[in-house]
């Protein structure tokens, strides 16, 4: 068994059991990794993938959730397990123009 198995308790390449986690590797890979022309070193990686986590979580829709992003599903279904944080960063309602 690999370190990587024993630290994700799944195995690697491995649809079958991990469908969800495969499909956001794809997600970040095809959106974030593949498209990333900053610097290559840890400070300026850092903050350009919590920027785009925090597009991916908050304003990026989702098929799987009926076009929602993950932080407005949390909010619409568990609002209970929604934190003050995600709350807080939800987008404003849009006003007519």
């Amino acid at each position: 068994m690999e370190v990587h198995d024993l630290l994700h308790g799944l195995r690697q390449n491995c649809p079958e059991l991990n469908g969800h986690v495969e499909r956001a590797h794809r997600t970040h890979a095809e959106e974030f990794y593949e498209v990333y022309d900053g610097e290559c070193d840890i400070p300026s990686l850092r903050e350009a993938l919590e920027s785009w986590e925090w597009t991916y979580n908050h304003i990026r829709p989702s098929q799987a959730l009926n076009w929602k992003s993950p932080a407005e599903y949390l909010i619409e279904r568990h609002l209970e397990l929604a934190s003050t944080k995600t709350k807080t960063l939800a987008l404003p309602k849009l006003s007519n123009m």
